[in-house]
């Protein structure tokens, strides 16, 4: 039986070590244009992060800049902001996840107006969410803006080499703004502007990077008669169905609102 004294240390120990983990937690803000400098200029452009999370709390990535909100900093964020994608990477380059393409990551957030959802077709996340608990070390994450993936590896791996899928102003043609070659054409055809607003939560440190060079990826396999294997396909498949489910929501929301 444990005495009474030593349940007392044993509980206080607990409590430190639960306000030692909640202090390692901490939360951070970024933003770019709003009259400032560092808005995006046109639509193939990406901003890098990086961040150390601590293995036990809940890492939240949101942008609360296509409806609107506040970065935690309280600094209000007005709506009007292109829809965002976040890419989420180990610092090897390998993608974790794109949000909002993973339909656990993109929809587990409860629609309250103002807050990230378009209030123009209630229903549909255009700001990026993601939260989970992930292991301890540094992570990298990349903003970009809807459809840019990165282009390395079947959309599974970034390099300074590869880079992103798109190229110059492809939104406008791609979502059907007139003129085409506007930027910041969102999928219900309306043009937004090149302001964003990021909130990283539940980490140990976070900040803003002007790059991310990771290292080249292994070579891949050499067969018994000499020939490289070819890359894995699962995962473009997987990426595909992503796709599929992705526009099926958005553009299901945009006809009839099912």
């Amino acid at each position: 039986m444990i005495k009474p004294t030593v349940m007392y240390t044993l509980m206080m120990a607990f409590a430190v070590c639960d306000l030692a983990n909640e202090a390692l937690a901490a939360s951070y803000s970024f933003s770019g244009g709003y009259g400032n400098l560092g808005g995006f200029t046109q639509d193939d452009e990406a901003r890098f992060f990086s961040f150390v999370a601590d293995g036990t709390s809940a890492v939240t990535l949101e942008t609360v800049s296509y409806a609107g909100g506040t970065l935690v900093d309280g600094t209000p964020v007005t709506a009007g902001g292109f829809d965002p994608l976040l890419t989420l990477l180990q610092p090897s380059g390998l993608v974790i996840s794109t949000i909002p393409l993973n339909a656990g990551d993109t929809f587990s957030k409860p629609y309250v107006a103002g807050t990230g959802w378009d209030d123009k077709d209630p229903g549909v996340l255009l700001d990026s969410y993601y939260q989970g608990i992930l292991d301890p070390g540094t992570y990298w994450l990349v903003l970009t803006q809807s459809f840019n993936l990165v282009n390395g590896a079947n959309n599974n791996y970034y390099s300074t080499a590869t880079g992103f899928i798109q190229q110059g102003d492809y939104t406008g043609a791609l979502n059907g703004c007139l003129p085409a070659t506007d930027p910041f054409c969102n999928f219900l055809g309306e043009n937004k502007n090149g302001d964003w607003a990021l909130n990283i939560t539940g980490v140990v440190s976070a900040q803003a990077e002007s790059t991310f060079d990771p290292p080249p990826p292994p070579p891949l396999p050499v067969r018994p008669d000499n020939t490289v294997a070819e890359p894995p396909t699962l995962a473009l498949l997987g990426l595909g169905f992503a796709f599929m489910r992705w526009n099926r929501v958005r553009l299901g929301k945009l006809a009839g609102r099912v």
